[in-house]
């Protein structure tokens, strides 16, 4: 496997024109910059974390907005709709 572009451009030489070869190994990142199936693994117990937290704040969030908010409204609409049938 080629390590570096050098490697990767001599490897690719044989097959493909010289100039062809050069503009991959141009645009292909060194071996060490790619990720891998252990980096992937990582990132989802970091994303299922995030996730865990977000669902907690989004929960506490619905209960503040239903007390602060939609509480106080609905008990208006219903006291404007008994005061106009009762009263």
């Amino acid at each position: 496997m080629a390590v570096t572009n050098i490697e990767l451009y001599e490897a690719l030489k044989k097959d493909v024109s010289e100039e062809s070869a050069r503009m991959i190994a141009e645009i292909v990142p060194a071996a060490g910059d790619l990720t891998t199936k252990t980096d992937f693994s990582g990132l989802e117990a970091r994303f299922a974390e995030f996730e865990m937290r977000l669902e907690r704040r989004m929960s506490s969030f619905e209960r503040r907005f239903l007390l602060l908010f939609a509480l106080p409204l609905w008990s208006a609409v219903a006291a404007g709709l008994v005061k106009l049938f009762i009263g």
